[in-house]
């Protein structure tokens, strides 16, 4: 990474990290430059799935992944099938806890009849 401010070159290693939470409850990790404390981009980090975790859009934002998915599992369902990013995880890890199978929900299955 280089700096902008500085024009070091700095490593990911080398760079100070900082936690960050977004206004719509996302979390990100922040690095700066060690030498200017400038702002040089926001990293990728590893997510293992929050079911507690807080959703800032569609029709259930500002309600957890587990919430959603113990009133509305077949959209939970259909978000592992067709979304994109970190809350697939969770609405995995969320319908792994209730006991449910992460398969496509029966309400999205493509039934032919002969």
């Amino acid at each position: 990474m280089n700096c902008k401010k500085c024009k070091v070159e700095v490593t990911e290693e080398e760079a100070k990290k900082t936690d960050v939470t977004f206004k719509n409850g996302t979390q990100h990790i922040e690095a700066r430059c060690p030498h200017c404390n400038s702002y040089l981009k926001y990293l990728a980090h590893d997510h293992e799935g929050n079911p507690l975790e807080i959703l800032p859009f569609g029709k259930y934002a500002g309600r957890t992944c587990m919430s959603v998915a113990c009133e509305d599992y077949d959209y939970a369902y259909w978000y592992i099938e067709n979304g994109k990013g970190r809350y697939v995880k969770d609405f995995e890890v969320a319908l792994q806890s209730l006991g449910n199978d992460i398969r496509k929900s029966d309400a999205y299955e493509v039934k032919i009849e002969e």
